[in-house]
C-alpha cells in the first residue's frame, strides 16, 4: 500500500513519510514503529539555495564545521531531505540536555524504552540510518552520546576541536560562497526584481561571500526596491544594524550580530577564559586577510588582555585565546611554516560586527594598543618583502578605521614607520605621497610648527628625491631646514639630520665638491653636539668619504672609508646592517682609486651577504648587483657587465616597474656596456 506524506511538528515525534510498499520493518522496534521514518523537523530549503560540493556526505559520517552564517545547516538539511536511509532523525544539539531528551524520545518510539542508551544500542544493531545533530555548541555535549558507526552521523557546529575527528567521522570545513555561487544566489533572490541586480558582483565582494549576509542584504534590497549599488552606498554610510531587514529570509531569526555574539560568548568561556573577546577586538582593527601572530602576542596586547581579565596574561595565553577563536570558527589560525607572516585571518564582516560593539570611549586606547603592537612586531628590513608587505597592510587597515586616534597628543611612531616601509620596499613615489598626506593632516591637527609636521615634511622630501625628483627635493629640504632652525634650533638632531640629507642629495644632483664642504661643516657640529661615536656622526663620515671619492681626492676618500669601517665595527658590532653599506663604499673608493678588480671582488662578497640577509629583491641587493656589474666592466669584462645588467634590468622591471629611476638607470648602464662591447667587436 501507499502511505501519504505527513509533515512533522516541533515536538520531535516520528513522522511516517514517503511511499512505503508493504510493512517495511528494520530491526526490532518493539512493535511501536515501522520504517522509513523522519524524526524531527528538517529545515526547509532556503530561497536561492546553492548546491555545494561536499563529497564526504555521500560516503562518510561528517562534522560540518564553519563560522556562523556559512550555511552548514542548509547543507545538512539538503542531505537529509535526499537521504534514502530508512531512519532519518533531525536533532537540535544546542545542549547536552536537549540531545539526551531527543535521544530518549526517539528511543521510546523505536524500542519502547525512553533512554539514550537504548537508542545507541538500537543504532548499533541497525545499519540503515542517518542522524543529524544540528548546531552542536560544545564537543563535550556529545561525550558518550556519539552514535555508532553502523549508519551515518552528520553534525553541524561552529567548533573545530580536534576531538570532533575520530572513528569514521571526518571534520569538513564549510567555507564561504565562491564568487559564482554568490552571484547566482543573489540573482535568484532577486529573480522577480531583475532591475535591482546592478552591482551584484561588488556587493558579494564587500560582504565577503558570506551566505547569511548575502541573504539578509537581498531581503533588504528587495523590500526597499533599491539596487545592489545603492545598498553598497548605504553600507558605507550606516551602522551594520541598520542594513538588515525587519523580517529575515525563510523565517530565520539569527542576524549576523546575534550569530557571532553567541560564538564570542562560547569562545570567551573556553580556557583561558575571558580573553577571546578582547583579542578579537584588536584583530578587528587589522587586515582580515592575514595578521602576523607577533602582533597579537606583542607586549601592548598582553597588557590590554591583562587589564580585561584582571590577571597577568602571557604570550602563551594570548596564543591559546586565538586558538579558542579558531575552534569556534571566528577566525582561522594557521600555524604552518608558510604562514609565518599571515598566521591569523578574520572574516571582514566578523571584524565589522566586532567594531560596531566597541564603545566610543574605548576606541582611542584600543587603537593605540594596536599601533604599539604593530610597531613592536615590525620586522627588520632584512626580513624580506613578504614580511614587510604583511605588516604594512595591517597598518593600513588600522589607519582606515582608527587613524584619527593616532594624532593626539602627537603622531604615533607607527605612522612614520609605515611611510618609510613603502619606500624601503621599492615604492618611493607612494612613500612621498604618504608623507605629504601625513604632513597635511598633522599640520591641520597639531599646527604647522609641530615637530611631527617637520618630520613628515622631511620624509616627503627624502622620498621625493628617491623617486627621481632631486631638484624638487632639494628645494623642499632647504625650506624645511630654515623652519627647523627657527623652530627647533641649529643643534637639534632633526636639524642636523636635514643638513646631512641636503649634503647627500646635493652630491647626487651633480655637486660632489659642494656636498663635501657642507658635510665637513656638519661633521664638526655633530661631533660637538652628539659625540664622535654617535650613529649620525658615523653616517656623516660615511657620506663624506663617499663624496670625497667622487671628487678629486680619491686616496683620502679610501683612507677615510677604511678607517670608518673599523669604527663602525667597533661601535655597532660586526653584524650591524649599516656595516654592509660602509663596505660598499670601501669597494667604491677602491675602484675610484684605480683598483677596479679589488672593487669587483669586494662587491661580489658583499652581494653574497646581502642575498643572505635581505633576499634577492631588496633594494640594497639590487643596488649591489648594479655596482658589481659596473666594476666588472671597469675591470675588463664588458661582456660580463652587459649580461649582468641585462639580468638586473629584468629583475628591476619586475620589482620596481619601468618608470622607477633605478630601472631607467639600469637601462642606461646596459646601453653603455652594449656600446663598449660593440666598439671592441
Amino acid at each position: 500500500m501507499t502511505r501519504n506524506v505527513a509533515r512533522g511538528d516541533n515536538s520531535g515525534h516520528i513522522v511516517q513519510v514517503g511511499a512505503v510498499h508493504g510493512d517495511v520493518n528494520l530491526g526490532d522496534t518493539g512493535g511501536r514503529a515501522r520504517l522509513p521514518y523522519r524524526f524531527g523537523l528538517i529545515p526547509g530549503r532556503t530561497s536561492g539555495f546553492q548546491t555545494r560540493d561536499v563529497p564526504e556526505l555521500a560516503t562518510e559520517s561528517v562534522v560540518l564545521s564553519g563560522m556562523g552564517g556559512v550555511g552548514k545547516t542548509q547543507l545538512a538539511a539538503d542531505h537529509a531531505r535526499h537521504s534514502e536511509a530508512a531512519l532519518v532523525a533531525w536533532i537540535t544539539a544546542s545542549s547536552r540536555d536537549q540531545v539526551q531528551t531527543e535521544y530518549a524520545r526517539l528511543a521510546e518510539l523505536l524500542t519502547g524504552t525512553a533512554t539514550p542508551r537504548h537508542l545507541l544500542e538500537w543504532l548499533n544493531t541497525n545499519p540503515n540510518w542517518l542522524i543529524v545533530l544540528d548546531d552542536l555548541q560544545s564537543p563535550a555535549d556529545l561525550a558518550g552520546l556519539w552514535p555508532s558507526e553502523t549508519g551515518q552521523t552528520v553534525v553541524t557546529t561552529r567548533r573545530r576541536d580536534a576531538v570532533l575527528r575520530g572513528g569514521n567521522r571526518k571534520l569538513v570545513h564549510v567555507g564561504l560562497f565562491s564568487p559564482a555561487e554568490s552571484a547566482a544566489y543573489l540573482a535568484e533572490m532577486l529573480a522577480e526584481q531583475p532591475h535591482l541586480r546592478p552591482g551584484i558582483a561588488e556587493l558579494a565582494d564587500v560582504l565577503g561571500h558570506l551566505p547569511l549576509a548575502l541573504g539578509q542584504a537581498a531581503v533588504y534590497i528587495a523590500d526597499r526596491e533599491i539596487t545592489c549599488t545603492e545598498y553598497l552606498r548605504r553600507w558605507r554610510e550606516r551602522h551594520l544594524s541598520q542594513l538588515f531587514p525587519d523580517v529575515l529570509p525563510d523565517e530565520r531569526h539569527d542576524t549576523i550580530a546575534t550569530t557571532w555574539s553567541m560564538s564570542v560568548d562560547h569562545a570567551n568561556a573556553l580556557a583561558p577564559t575571558g580573553l577571546a573577546g578582547p583579542i578579537l577586538r584588536v584583530a578587528a582593527l587589522l587586515d582580515p586577510n592575514g595578521i602576523p601572530l607577533a602582533v597579537l602576542t606583542a607586549p601592548a596586547v598582553l597588557t590590554h588582555l591583562s587589564a580585561a581579565a584582571e590577571r597577568p596574561i602571557t604570550a602563551d595565553d594570548a596564543r591559546d585565546a586565538l586558538s579558542c577563536l579558531h575552534r569556534t570558527n571566528l577566525m582561522t589560525l594557521d600555524t604552518s611554516p608558510s604562514a609565518a607572516h599571515v598566521a591569523v585571518r578574520v572574516h571582514a564582516l566578523v571584524q565589522l560586527a566586532t567594531r560596531h560593539d566597541i564603545e566610543d570611549a574605548q576606541w582611542p586606547g584600543l587603537v593605540k594598543v594596536t599601533a604599539d603592537a604593530l610597531l613592536h612586531a615590525w620586522p627588520p628590513a632584512r626580513s624580506g618583502p613578504a614580511a614587510l608587505a604583511s605588516i604594512y597592510t595591517n597598518t593600513a587597515a588600522l589607519l582606515d578605521v582608527g587613524a584619527a586616534h593616532l594624532y593626539a597628543p602627537q603622531c604615533h611612531p607607527v605612522l612614520f614607520r609605515a611611510g618609510h616601509n613603502l619606500g624601503q620596499v621599492g615604492r618611493p613615489a607612494d612613500a612621498r605621497a604618504y608623507f605629504a598626506d601625513l604632513a597635511a593632516t598633522a599640520r591641520m591637527l597639531l599646527g604647522g610648527d609641530h615637530v611631527d609636521v617637520l618630520a613628515a615634511r622631511h620624509g616627503a622630501a627624502n622620498w621625493q628625491a628617491e623617486a627621481g625628483d632631486v631638484a624638487g627635493a632639494l628645494t623642499a629640504m632647504a625650506e624645511l631646514l630654515a623652519d627647523e632652525i627657527r623652530v627647533l634650533g641649529p643643534d637639534h638632531p632633526d636639524t642636523l639630520g636635514t643638513r646631512a640629507d641636503l649634503g647627500n642629495w646635493r652630491a647626487i644632483s651633480g655637486d660632489p665638491a659642494g656636498a663635501v664642504a657642507a658635510l665637513a661643516e656638519l661633521l664638526a657640529d655633530q661631533t660637538r653636539v652628539l659625540g664622535p661615536d654617535a650613529v649620525d656622526t658615523l653616517n656623516t663620515r660615511h657620506s663624506l668619504a663617499l663624496w670625497q671619492g667622487e671628487s678629486a681626492d680619491t686616496a683620502a676618500a679610501l683612507s677615510a672609508a677604511v678607517d670608518l669601517l673599523a669604527d663602525y665595527v667597533r661601535v655597532l658590532g660586526p653584524d650591524h646592517p649599516d656595516i654592509l653599506s660602509v663596505r660598499s663604499n670601501v669597494a667604491r673608493c677602491l675602484g675610484n682609486n684605480g683598483d677596479a678588480e679589488g672593487a669587483r671582488a669586494m662587491l661580489a662578497e658583499l652581494l653574497t651577504d646581502y642575498l643572505r640577509d635581505f633576499g634577492p629583491d631588496h633594494p640594497e641587493t639590487l643596488t649591489t648587483r648594479n655596482n658589481l656589474a659596473d666594476w666588472q666592466g671597469e675591470a675588463g669584462d664588458p661582456a660580463g657587465a652587459r649580461a649582468a645588467f641585462g639580468d638586473l634590468l629584468a629583475d628591476r622591471l619586475r620589482v620596481l616597474g619601468p618608470e622607477h629611476p633605478h630601472t631607467r638607470g639600469t637601462q642606461e648602464n646596459l646601453d653603455h656596456w652594449q656600446r663598449v662591447v660593440d666598439q671592441r667587436a
